[in-house]
This record gives structure tokens, sequence and C-alpha cells, in this order.
């Protein structure tokens, strides 16, 4: 890690996650924070552009909703994706869920742990993604979706909005310009505004040999 600056040049708080008592054990690879995605066509033909001719961005979950509901009125097609199978329908909500103020768990004083999102918190979460099926009707016709569909309806123009961390393939796999969609933070909830964040590391053992 010294010889070749990992020390020094990885971000401090990932190196944190994998140092235990001054000691590292693991190499961070690959870091992301979640952030929304916008498709720009799409955005412009709803006419949701600023005079400079620049997207606008919604800043709560709310404007989201109302945004997505323009696209869906003015284009026809979904404003927004909520993935749902293969690990991803939590992923996605745990945004959501913060940006309520739930807390999925909490330390006991014995040391274990305690789920905690049994909440009026939680509800309104979960309503706010009831409605946008129901309410604001804003989602793609399946809505049984995984990730690698959300990507392929974002990148082919079936979808204006979409959360996930950095990606490659909506322009390598599915020949999207990159000029066409834009990035943003997350919106906000009414308790702040919340992104997950996560990653990848090499992991390894202090008594590997040179080998």
């Amino acid at each position: 890690m010294k010889k070749h600056g990992f020390d020094t040049a990885l971000n401090p708080d990932l190196l944190e996650l994998v140092t235990v008592d001054n000691k590292i054990y693991g190499i961070p690879t690959d870091a992301y924070a979640q952030g929304l995605y916008i498709n720009k066509k799409l955005f412009t033909e709803a006419g949701l552009v600023n005079e400079d001719g620049s997207v606008k961005v919604p800043s709560t979950y709310q404007e989201l909703a109302e945004f997505a509901q323009t696209i869906k009125e003015k284009t026809g097609k979904a404003g927004f994706i909520l993935p749902t199978t293969n690990n991803c329908g939590g992923w996605h909500f745990m945004n959501i869920a913060w940006s309520y103020g739930v807390q999925f768990m909490k330390q006991r004083d014995d040391g274990t742990w305690e789920a905690t999102f049994d909440t009026p918190e939680c509800v309104a979460a979960l309503q706010y993604i009831k409605d946008l099926k129901w309410k604001y009707d804003v989602l793609p016709a399946d809505k049984v979706i995984d990730q690698p569909t959300a990507h392929k309806l974002f990148a082919v123009g079936q979808a204006a909005m979409f959360f996930d961390a950095r990606k490659t393939d909506l322009s390598k796999k599915y020949g999207m310009n990159s000029s066409d969609y834009a990035m943003a933070r997350m919106p906000a909830g009414p308790a702040g505004r919340y992104a997950q964040t996560g990653g990848s590391v090499w992991m390894f053992s202090p008594t590997a040999t040179k080998e």
C-alpha cells in the first residue's frame, strides 16, 4: 500500500472502512454514490427546460413526481423507473426511506441489533411509491423489472428518470449519446437529502505469502 501510495491517495473515508487497529486489510477498488439520471430529450420534449436550454432538475421527491407526471402527459413515456427485482427494489427504496426519516435498525446496549423500520415514516415512504403508480401513473407498464431493464428503458427513450450509480452500459450497450442524459443529486424528502453509497474492495490475508 505504501509502495504504490495507496495509503495516501485513496479517499480517507473509504480507507477507514478497511482499517482496523491501524492495519489495512483491503484495497477499495471502486465506490459510488447514487444519483438521479435524467433523459434530456424527454425533458425537452415535455418542456421541462430552463431559459438557457438546460433541463430542470427536481429538487424534491414531490417535484420528481410532478415532473414525471408532466413527462407522461406530454410524451406518453414513463416519467420514472423504480426497479423491483433482483434486490433492486430495496436498494433504491432505502434512498427514499431515509429521506422520509426512516431508521432501519439500531444497536441495543448488549451489542445486538433491532429492526426499527415499522414506523409512520416508512409507511409514508411506501405511500409515495404507491402514489407514483396509482396517483401520478408515471411508472412503466411492467413494474416487475430489474436494473438492466431499467437501463435499457432509459437508454432507448422509454423513460425519463431513474436512480443509479455511474454507468457505462447506457452508451456502450445501448448506444445512448452521453450528451442526451444528465446526472444530478438525489431529491430531498421531508427529512432531508440522502444518497446510498457502496462499492467493492479487494481483501487479503496478512499472512499471505508474496507468491
